[in-house]
């Protein structure tokens, strides 16, 4: 497999899980820890588990347009400001696509949790941080190299930059 397909589907994955995640901690654990506020669980995940697709593309639309760009130099303060925006944006596109396709009145009879969304860009943003260091850590170990160019001036202070990195 081509290495950029591999990056889509662990990335997709890795969403999929978010997604589950989201629903287990919204569902079970903020109930216990927070009664007072959430006193009841999430309905089933069977009832969730429909607009996984939806979430599926809004993701795929925002990490295709931000996050797969050729040339990239796989820095990672940028690919965390990228994971940042892209599930901000995918919660947001994923919120009104289930709400303009009416899926949660459908599927729920009731809006969609919206600490659950907050939960599900968190997640997905979480477990891909985790990804890109591990990615970028194992890559290091290897020996390929991350960023791959360092100008040299000829003057001392050049020289001395480049005995740093």
């Amino acid at each position: 497999m081509r290495p950029l397909t591999t990056r889509i589907l662990v990335d997709l994955g890795l969403l999929v899980g978010a997604f589950v995640l989201a629903w287990i901690v919204r569902s079970f654990l903020l109930p216990v820890f927070l009664p007072t506020i959430f006193e009841t669980p999430l309905y089933p995940l069977s009832n969730y588990l429909p607009m996984l697709p939806i979430g599926v593309l809004a993701w795929t639309l925002g990490l295709w347009a931000i996050c797969y760009r050729p040339g990239d130099t796989g820095r990672f303060l940028t690919d965390s400001v990228r994971i940042v925006v892209v599930c901000s944006a995918a919660a947001v596109l994923f919120a009104l696509l289930v709400r303009v396709c009416r899926l949660d009145e459908t599927l729920l009879g009731d809006s969609i949790s919206r600490v659950f969304l907050i939960l599900l860009a968190c997640l997905s943003a979480l477990l891909l941080f985790v990804e890109r260091s591990l990615r970028l850590g194992w890559a290091a170990r290897a020996g390929s190299r991350v960023c791959t160019w360092l100008r040299v001036d000829p003057n001392r202070l050049g020289q001395a930059i480049a005995r740093v990195w």
